[in-house]
């Protein structure tokens, strides 16, 4: 059986929404959210001593050579998140907030730490797989998810150019 307040945050919090979660262990239940761009899995911890951990983990994996960029990644995100985004060893990137509790806690005082975690992620989840997959700089990508807006190009016309192998692509 899973630990109290986690058996009473999962069937308020989860099933009063009709949402899909699997119970892991005793003290690990698993959710899918689905964020604007992707399916995030959020796991909720309970420690039994006090402390709640929420994280999202490797929802995205970065290259070797994109790791050093990645952690620094990791510190401008903190700067303005709620919570943590990590790197681990491997290069898999996750989101970790830890919520303290007491024995008079319930659902009701964990549940807008979970929104707060899930806004969080999917707030930056854009940024993140911008610097990822278009080799952005970390401004480009606050840019672009801070406006709105298209923002910058990320790769020049000759770029795409010769991506599209385009015989006139210009020589740098």
């Amino acid at each position: 059986m899973a630990t109290e307040l986690l058996e009473r945050t999962v069937i308020q919090l989860f099933e009063d929404r009709s949402l899909s979660f699997d119970l892991r262990r005793d003290d690990l239940v698993r959710v899918v959210m689905p964020l604007d761009d992707a399916l995030v899995t959020f796991e909720i911890l309970d420690h039994e001593n006090g402390l709640l951990t929420i994280r999202a983990s490797d929802f995205v994996r970065f290259t070797k050579d994109q790791e050093k960029y990645a952690l620094e990644l990791c510190n401008v995100l903190n700067s303005k998140a709620f919570g943590k985004f990590l790197m681990d060893e491997y290069g898999d990137m996750s989101y970790n907030l830890d919520f303290p509790t007491t024995k008079s806690s319930g659902p009701e005082d964990f549940e807008p730490a979970f929104w707060i975690s899930v806004a969080s992620v999917d707030r930056f989840y854009t940024t993140i797989m911008t610097v990822r997959w278009a080799n952005a700089t970390i401004e480009q990508a606050l840019e672009r998810q801070g406006s709105g807006e298209p923002g910058a190009p990320i790769i020049s016309d000759e770029q795409i150019r010769r991506l599209l192998g385009r015989e006139d692509a210009e020589q740098d």
